[in-house]
């Protein structure tokens, strides 16, 4: 009996080695889920560069049909969106139109879903009746040429220019530079050139290819006002035929406003319903400028440049619990801490039972 006793106990596995062995499972969990992660974003962005492509083939069909022009191209009389390019010119800041632009092609595009990447929070519209900015993930290049393969058509819209101000036209040039952000692709973007070809930007910072043609491409990002970001309901759209920003309350003791009016001209396609079709022109927006006077803002700090309150080491430490948070694997990480926590534990627990002085009792016997 004593034999059997000895043997089950030999065979059996004690607390501390059960939780070593969890803490294994865990560390292999940790280890493998942000392979699996990293494998759904590869799958997304095929998806987006497959997106891409369809729109450009629809771009392509539209300047087929309109005498080698793209929609930016072509006056709103012959089913283009010439006038809101030309409005986009003039505006300072942010407008809200660019996905006019992707309307003049709805009959080659077929569906809104196209225009929403995958990666994207931004959910799609119901029809292109509905498209806004807020259903679209893509920025147009609003002087690309059909006749140039090398012009930039569109992109993804995670793109940024730290050293100027913000707005919806974002420049790439010689003289200009922009950098993709952390949204979409993290960090990486995908461009379709006029071509209908698609190629995958992997670096953060974003130059212009060797030959591109015009020299400085202008990008119209589908910029979104303040508190109406993505997500059920966004369809509905506020703004007017050519979506003019809101004046925006000065800031107190710091800037002076002036206000300028900008005469435009409106296609009869742009016109809000209700206008009536004989309306040719629009009362002339008022465009928010700083004055010469005013007090000039604070340069954005530079990428890599360390602020005065904030150590290397705070912001490494910071950078790692913020990619830890994102990923998820938090609670994989506390799992592990507190099973070596609890192995230690129990682990001194018998080594204090058999002190010094203290004699351990008999085992029973069998006879």
């Amino acid at each position: 009996m004593s034999v059997m006793r000895a043997s089950v106990r030999a065979s059996a596995l004690t607390l501390i080695e059960l939780l070593c062995v969890m803490a294994i499972i865990t560390l292999l969990a940790a280890l493998l889920l942000p392979a699996v992660n990293q494998a759904k974003a590869g799958a997304r962005r095929i998806q987006c560069v497959d997106h891409l492509h369809e729109i450009g083939v629809g771009f392509v069909a539209f300047a087929n049909d309109h005498h080698g022009q793209f929609p930016m191209a072509v006056p709103a009389s012959d089913g283009g969106t010439l006038e809101f390019t030309r409005s986009g010119y003039v505006l300072q800041g942010d407008f809200y139109f660019c996905y006019r632009h992707f309307q003049a092609a709805a009959n080659e595009l077929v569906t809104p879903r196209l225009v929403v990447c995958p990666s994207d929070t931004r959910v799609s519209a119901a029809s292109f009746a509905e498209l806004g900015n807020s259903n679209l993930s893509y920025f147009v290049g609003v002087n690309a040429e059909f006749a140039r393969p090398t012009s930039i058509l569109a992109g993804d819209r995670n793109l940024t220019n730290d050293y100027a101000a913000p707005g919806s036209i974002a420049r790439l040039g010689p003289s200009y530079a922009l950098r993709w952000t952390e949204e979409l692709h993290r960090f990486k973007g995908d461009l379709l050139f006029s071509d209908a070809h698609v190629e995958e930007r992997n670096s953060p910072g974003l130059v212009p290819a060797g030959g591109q043609t015009p020299a400085v491409a202008n990008l119209a990002l589908p910029t979104v006002r303040p508190g109406n970001g993505p997500g059920p309901g966004t369809t509905t759209r506020k703004e007017g035929p050519f979506g003019t920003p809101p004046l925006a309350p000065p800031a107190t003791g710091s800037v002076a406003i002036s206000t300028v009016q900008v005469p435009r001209t409106v296609g009869l396609d742009g016109l809000p319903p209700g206008d009536g079709a004989a309306a040719k022109t629009s009362a002339p927006p008022v465009v928010q400028r700083q004055s010469t006077n005013a007090v000039p803002p604070t340069p954005p700090p530079r990428p890599g440049e360390e602020t005065a309150t904030a150590s290397q080491f705070g912001i490494w430490l910071s950078a790692i619990a913020k990619g830890v948070t994102k990923s998820g694997l938090w609670w994989l990480y506390a799992l592990l801490l507190l099973t070596v926590a609890a192995a230690v534990v129990l682990r001194k627990r018998p080594q204090s039972k058999n002190k010094p002085g203290r004699r351990a009792k008999p085992s029973p016997r069998f006879r």
